[in-house]
C-alpha cells in the first residue's frame, strides 16, 4: 500500500480535489462543494492538515501537478460523480503516475454507487469511501484501526485484492456535525453559500439512486442549528444562501421554526434559494408566504411530467393538482420559480410531452428545463430498462457516454418513444420554450428583482436599488457596454463583488 507512516497519523497531509463534469453547464457559476466542505472540516478538527482545490475536466493538469507538489500531500482524495467517469479515471491515473508515493482515495456518489467495481476499473484508486465520509476518512488518517475495521472503507490488500469493510451507519445527530467553513478551499467560487440542512430522501422515484447515494431515511438538523450556520456567515458579510437539500420542506414545522430563528437573530437582508428543488406536496401558500417574509426568493420544483399517469409510472408520489397549486402559490408570491421535466419516462408518449409543455407554459415562471432521462445503477428505472432490453448504449458505459443535457444521445428507448422520437421531443420542447416570449419577460423581471434584493441586502435604499437594477439590465446600457469593453470589464468585476 502506498503512503503510510510509522507515527500516530497514517496520513498527515490530505489534498482534496473536486473533479468537475466536462460540460459548460458547471462553468457558468462555481458553487462551493458542501460535501468536501464537511470532510475538510472533520479533518481539520482532528488536526489533519488539508487543502481543497477544484479541477475543471478541461483544465490545465500541469497546474494541478504544481498544486500537488506545492502542498506535498501523502493522501489525495477525489470526490466524483458518475457522469463522464472514464475521463476522471484518467485524471486520477495520471496523478498516480506523477506522484507514485502518494495514496489516492475516491468518494462521492460514484463510489457509493459502484464500490468494488470502481476500484477494479481504475487501479490507480487505493481507497474508496462510501456514503457519508466524515468519520471514515478521519479513521483512515488516524491509524487507530486496521483497514478491515474502518466501516465505509474500500481498500486493496497487499496481494492486490479489493475488500469492503462494510457499510457505516448513517449519522443520526446532524447537529453534532461541524458545518463547513471552507477555510481550506483554494479556488474562486461565487458568493452563494450552500446549506445542507438535511440528508436522505424517503421517496421512491424510479429514476433516483437515492437509496445507494444518500440513503432513504431522512435526517434533519434542528432549525436553531441551521440558523447558527447562517448567522456565522452573516457576521462575515455573506447574505446569499442556497439550500441544497433534496427535501428541505419535508417537515413544515422545522421550516417555520427556521424562519422564526432568522427573525429572532436579526438576520435582515438575507436571500435564500432552494435551487436543488423542493417537492410540490411539501409546501402550501402559508408556508411559502412565511418563507418569503424572511428572504426566500427562489424555489425549484421537480415536476418531471405533465399528467398523473406518467407521475404514477415514475412513482413520484404527487399529483398534477398538487404540483399546479404549488407553482401557482409561488408565482402569486413573486418567487423566482424554476421547473424541471424529464423526457422519455416509462409509458410516456408524444401527447404526454405536450401535457408537460402546456404545464410549463401555464405560469409566469423564471426557467424551465427538459432533461434527458438517465438510468442510474441502483435506481428502479435501471433495472426496468435492463429487464426489457431497452438499452441503446452499453449499460456499463451509460454514465460515461450520456448526460442530462445532451439530447442527441438517449440512453434507452421505449415502445412509446423510439430513439429518434426522443431526440426530436427534447429539441421540440426546448425550442418551444425558447420561442415563448412570456418566459423571457419573466426571466428579465426576476433578474431585476434579484439584483434589487442583493443591493438592498447590502444597504442600498429601496428606490436607488430599484433604479440601479433597472439601469443595469436595460438594453441601452448593455448595448453601450458592448461597445466599450474596458468599462464593461469594470462593471463585470463590480458585479462579481456584489452578485452571485
Amino acid at each position: 500500500m502506498r503512503g503510510g507512516s510509522v507515527t500516530e497519523l497514517r496520513y498527515r497531509r490530505v489534498l482534496l480535489i473536486e473533479l468537475e463534469y466536462p460540460t459548460s453547464v458547471y462553468e457558468e457559476q462555481r458553487q462551493l462543494d458542501a460535501g468536501l466542505g464537511y470532510v475538510s472540516e472533520a479533518l481539520s478538527l482532528h488536526g489533519i492538515t488539508n487543502q481543497v482545490i477544484s479541477v475543471g475536466s478541461y483544465g490545465d493538469e500541469k497546474a494541478l501537478y504544481a498544486s500537488v507538489r506545492e502542498f506535498s500531500p501523502d493522501l489525495i482524495g477525489f470526490t466524483m460523480r458518475s457522469l463522464n467517469f472514464r475521463h476522471n479515471y484518467g485524471v486520477i491515473a495520471r496523478i498516480e503516475e506523477a506522484f507514485p508515493s502518494v495514496a489516492t482515495l475516491v468518494g462521492g456518489p460514484h463510489m457509493s454507487t459502484f464500490k468494488e467495481k470502481a476500484l477494479a476499473d481504475c487501479p490507480a484508486i487505493d481507497f474508496g469511501v462510501v456514503l457519508e465520509g466524515e468519520e471514515t476518512i478521519v479513521e483512515l488518517c488516524r491509524r487507530e484501526r486496521p483497514f478491515e475495521d474502518i466501516l465505509g472503507l474500500l481498500y486493496r490488500t497487499p496481494e492486490g485484492e479489493i475488500h469492503y469493510a462494510g457499510p457505516r451507519p448513517f449519522i443520526q445527530d446532524l447537529d453534532a456535525v461541524a458545518f463547513p467553513t471552507y477555510s481550506t478551499f483554494m479556488a474562486h467560487h461565487n458568493k452563494v453559500v450552500p446549506i445542507v440542512s438535511s440528508r436522505g430522501c424517503p421517496y421512491s422515484c424510479i429514476f433516483c439512486p437515492v437509496g445507494v447515494t444518500i440513503g432513504r431515511k431522512w435526517r434533519a438538523r434542528s432549525a436553531a442549528n441551521v440558523a447558527e450556520e447562517i448567522e456565522w456567515w452573516y457576521r462575515k458579510g455573506y447574505r446569499q444562501f442556497d439550500f441544497t437539500d433534496d427535501n428541505f420542506t419535508l417537515q413544515k414545522k422545522r421550516v417555520y421554526e427556521f424562519c422564526e430563528e432568522v427573525e429572532r437573530r436579526g438576520l435582515k437582508g438575507t436571500l435564500f434559494s432552494c435551487g436543488n428543488g423542493i417537492r410540490a406536496d411539501g409546501v402550501d401558500r402559508a408556508l411559502l408566504a412565511r418563507m418569503k417574509e424572511v428572504g426566500f426568493y427562489q424555489v425549484s420544483f421537480g415536476v418531471e411530467a405533465g399528467n398523473d399517469r406518467i407521475l404514477k409510472n415514475i412513482k413520484k408520489g404527487e399529483t398534477i393538482d398538487q404540483i399546479r397549486s404549488a407553482i401557482a402559490y409561488a408565482c402569486e408570491l413573486d418567487y423566482q420559480v424554476k421547473l424541471t421535466f424529464l423526457i422519455g419516462s416509462p409509458g410516456e408518449t408524444w401527447a404526454d410531452i405536450e401535457d408537460s409543455l402546456r404545464l410549463a407554459k401555464e405560469f409566469p415562471v423564471w426557467k424551465v428545463n427538459f432533461f434527458n432521462l438517465i438510468p442510474f445503477p441502483g435506481a428502479e428505472l435501471y433495472d426496468w430498462i435492463s429487464e426489457r432490453g431497452y438499452w441503446l448504449v452499453d449499460p456499463d458505459e451509460c454514465l460515461n457516454e450520456v448526460n442530462h443535457w445532451s439530447y442527441d444521445k438517449p440512453a434507452f428507448e421505449t415502445p412509446e418513444l423510439s430513439a429518434a422520437e426522443r431526440i426530436r421531443a427534447a429539441d421540440y420542447a426546448n425550442s418551444s420554450l425558447a420561442r415563448d416570449g412570456r418566459m423571457e419577460k419573466a426571466a428579465q423581471k426576476f433578474e431585476r428583482l434579484k439584483v434589487q434584493k442583493v443591493l438592498e441586502a447590502r444597504g442600498v435604499s429601496g428606490k436607488i436599488a430599484r433604479l440601479a437594477a433597472s439601469l443595469y439590465l436595460s438594453d441601452r446600457l448593455q448595448g453601450f457596454l458592448e461597445r466599450h469593453q474596458r468599462l464593461a470589464d469594470l462593471v463585470y468585476r463590480a458585479r462579481l463583488r456584489l452578485l452571485p
